[in-house]
């Protein structure tokens, strides 16, 4: 069954990007308004102060970087978009990126491919690829133009590297007393890669989310809550969970603790609020979340960001303080020989502290529109974290073998669109 949704939804993107195609060959410059091409990028370079902690922007993320690298990988994309209005109540939309990232084959650089039916003013459906509504910026975290710091928090955003979503969605709009609300629907499936050495995705199915947003002119709050079951342990996870398994004579629990670390069809929740207060030239910005799941590799985080920004004329200022915050492991369990299962025990706390991240980024940062449609923006971080809690940052050190301390990391860049 699973194999038949996806195989559906892949179809429904596949129609899509086939009718850009067809129409892109076949419109005449009389009927080309009916399509409409558009894109963005941003240039980015990062530098850090450290040799032996680095930045990345995301779990997901090969290229980590030290002292002395001033890389252009983390923050660096370029997107294309093309929107279809097909008549008055069906369009189309079609988007591409170009990021660092493991894979960039066709699949992999679509980020939409969806279909749009709206029969009403309060009434729209979509089916196909959308960004997956977990964020307050989900349609446009890689637009780098549409928002004031250099990068979206990496604390809330760099935790779930996947954009996109294959499924279907609803939404219903109404105004009452000046407020505009939205309820949202959705349904599907997507996979994402958590690991910085290779391509070793988690694929999630049966994922169901609903959103209500209020909105005026000055302010917004959203309330998310998003559910979903894992289709299976990637490679990494289930290396561990057969070698605890094997390891029963000298561990009596192993078969129970393989199975609570294990991922295998346990279910995973993801609530958050978003909101901001517009009042000028001030704006306000903020993101909360809580992660839970079934697993204990997964057992509780809570992460968010809250950011003040000054705008005046053509230049942007910002104060962020952004945090992720969960328990580290350690290893306590019985065993009859710890000597022997040293490696082992070793393999259990790196894989139940892969997602326990525990740091917080203060960040400052400059925005100056040189054109309404190009910027140029400077951000410094500083980051604070703990050894066992550093798995957002990247390192050759072994995570277990982490110290706390703190990272200092700038970032420039030049966003545009067109």
């Amino acid at each position: 069954m699973v194999g038949f949704v996806r195989m559906f939804f892949r179809l429904i993107s596949v129609s899509v990007v086939v009718l850009f195609s067809c129409g892109s060959a076949m419109a005449n410059n009389s009927d080309r308004d009916w399509l409409q091409l558009s894109g963005f990028g941003t240039l980015g370079i990062t530098e850090t102060d450290s040799e032996t902690i680095g930045f990345r922007n995301d779990f997901s993320q090969n290229q980590i970087v030290y002292e002395g690298d001033y890389s252009t990988a983390p923050l660096s994309n370029l997107g294309l978009q093309m929107d279809a209005l097909i008549n008055s109540e069906w369009d189309a939309v079609a988007q591409w990126v170009y990021r660092e990232q493991d894979k960039h084959d066709l699949d992999a650089l679509t980020t939409m491919a969806f279909i749009r039916y709206s029969p009403s003013a309060n009434w729209q459906f979509r089916a196909g690829r959308t960004a997956i509504d977990l964020f307050h910026l989900s349609e446009y975290r890689d637009v780098g133009i549409a928002y004031t710091w250099a990068k979206v928090p990496t604390e809330v955003y760099g935790f779930v590297p996947s954009r996109h979503i294959d499924g279907v969605d609803a939404q219903l709009f109404k105004d009452y007393n000046g407020v505009n609300f939205t309820l949202k629907g959705y349904y599907g499936e997507f996979e994402s890669d958590f690991t910085s050495s290779g391509y070793d995705p988690i694929s999630f199915k049966d994922i169901t989310g609903v959103r209500l947003t209020a909105e005026t002119f000055d302010w917004s709050i959203s309330l998310r809550h998003t559910q979903a079951r894992v289709e299976s342990n990637n490679q990494t996870i289930q290396f561990v969970v057969d070698e605890i398994i094997n390891a029963e004579p000298l561990w009596p629990d192993s078969p129970e603790f393989a199975d609570k670390l294990s991922m295998d069809d346990k279910s995973l929740n993801y609530s958050s609020l978003s909101g901001q207060y517009n009042f000028s030239p001030f704006l306000v910005m903020g993101e909360f979340a809580y992660i839970s799941s079934q697993s204990s590799v997964l057992e509780s985080v809570r992460n968010g960001y809250l950011s003040v920004i000054y705008q005046s004329d053509a230049h942007s200022f910002h104060l962020t303080q952004s945090f992720t915050d969960s328990t580290a492991y350690y290893f306590d369990e019985f065993v009859l020989s710890p000597q022997l299962l040293a490696p082992l025990i070793d393999a259990v706390e790196r894989q139940l502290n892969a997602f326990a991240t525990d740091q917080i980024t203060r960040s400052i940062g400059w925005r100056f529109d040189v054109t309404p449609s190009v910027a140029v923006k400077v951000q410094w971080d500083n980051t604070e974290y703990k050894g066992r809690g550093s798995s957002l940052l990247g390192s050759e050190l072994i995570l277990t073998e982490r110290a706390n301390g703190s990272l200092n990391s700038v970032h420039a860049t030049v966003s545009f669109s067109f």
